[in-house]
């Protein structure tokens, strides 16, 4: 792989920046799988909370049993970057990085949040790495046939020219996989369960599963779109946040659109031979990086020329974008052609709906374990 990409990849983006703590980061040992345990223990999984808080009125043992009232809850949208993870690492306990940190002073996050915080360690070092969003079979229970989307760090060794997964979450049993050198085939992409998805023949649409029991092909969109702005923007969105042009569960693809994903899937299958193309796309193509969800919504974002801020090529979603605000012109008249051009938006809108896509729809009716942010 080329140096400068590398270089690329040893740089801190906007979640995973240590800011005034990287300095505190650096004195850490340098033994990377240490690095991985260290991480694991200043956290819990929700999941892990959440199965704990069925039996909270038992035993002194339970886990829910021992965190604050206050703290029952998934700390994600509370510390979403690495320096606000870091900053109340040490506020809850001074000593930081400890192996020994007491279950009431852990932060409780997902496997998307660990892997910013150990990214951040490992930037802070000057190591190469990056942040990934795909799917883990090793997380299906014993008579689950089932991947549960997952995010994880990969690693460059210098030494065999390879990239290397990481696992810092909690919530993975260390008996049955090696979370600081994950096996070939353990950890699976994005871009790959979004081609087995599309591809008939290979895994069923209900194998890929997301937090809250949705299957097929939104939830494997969404972590695609995870796992470019990891890839290559080096910004690991949040849960909350799509690319405004899918956003809204009414969003349907059109068959053109399908198929610039396949093709934007099958470039990230090797992202190392592929790195440039992938670059271009992320500077030229504003609809992959132009997101809403949480407070930002499509109404918010600013049309550029008339197009929807999310760029050309598909609607903003279920909401219309800011289509539902069309504001007069400069010039104070609502000229003809604009309402001309709103009733042809709304045809195209209807016949998009209207249209059925070769995917199968998700099926809601998992349930999983809980909910997550991404299907609110």
């Amino acid at each position: 792989m080329e140096e400068s990409w590398l270089q690329r990849y040893k740089e801190a983006g906007l979640y995973t920046y240590a800011g005034l703590y990287a300095p505190l980061l650096q004195r850490l040992p340098d033994d990377i799988p240490t690095l991985v345990k260290l991480v694991k223990f200043q956290t819990i999984h929700r999941v892990s909370l959440w199965r704990s808080s069925r039996t909270r009125d038992g035993g002194e043992d339970s886990l829910a049993k021992k965190v604050p009232f206050d703290r029952l809850r998934c700390e994600d949208d509370l510390f979403p970057t690495a320096t606000a993870m870091l900053a109340e690492i040490y506020r809850r306990n001074s000593q930081g990085f400890i192996l020994d940190r007491p279950i009431e002073e852990k932060l409780i996050i997902t496997c998307r949040s660990t892997s910013v915080l150990l990214a951040s360690i490992l930037k802070s070092k000057g190591i190469a790495c990056r942040v990934r969003a795909g799917y883990a079979a090793y997380l299906a229970g014993p008579y689950e046939e089932v991947a549960w989307d997952h995010w994880i760090v990969e690693c460059y060794n210098s030494q065999t020219n390879q990239w290397v997964g990481l696992d810092a979450s909690p919530v993975v049993n260390e008996e049955k996989i090696e979370t600081s050198n994950l096996p070939s085939g353990g950890f699976i992409s994005a871009p790959k369960a979004w081609l087995d998805i599309r591809k008939e023949g290979r895994r069923p649409p209900s194998y890929y599963k997301n937090t809250c029991g949705i299957t097929g092909w939104r939830p494997a969109m969404w972590t695609l779109f995870y796992d470019l702005h990891s890839l290559i923007g080096n910004s690991e969105m949040l849960y909350t946040q799509v690319p405004n042009y899918v956003f809204g569960f009414k969003f349907v693809p059109s068959e053109e659109q399908l198929a610039e994903l396949d093709e934007l899937a099958t470039l990230m299958l090797d992202p190392d031979s592929n790195y440039t193309t992938l670059r271009a796309l992320w500077d030229n193509t504003p609809k992959f990086r132009t997101l809403s969800g949480g407070l930002i919504t499509p109404d918010d974002h600013i049309p550029e020329s008339g197009k929807s801020a999310g760029g050309g090529g598909g609607s903003s979603g279920g909401d219309d974008g800011g289509d539902k605000k069309r504001k007069k012109g400069a010039d104070g008249d609502d000229d003809e052609k604009s309402g001309e051009k709103q009733k042809e938006k709304h045809s195209a809108k209807k016949a998009r709906t209207e249209q059925t896509v070769s995917l199968e729809e998700e099926d809601k009716s998992g349930g999983g374990e809980g909910s997550c942010k991404e299907c609110e």
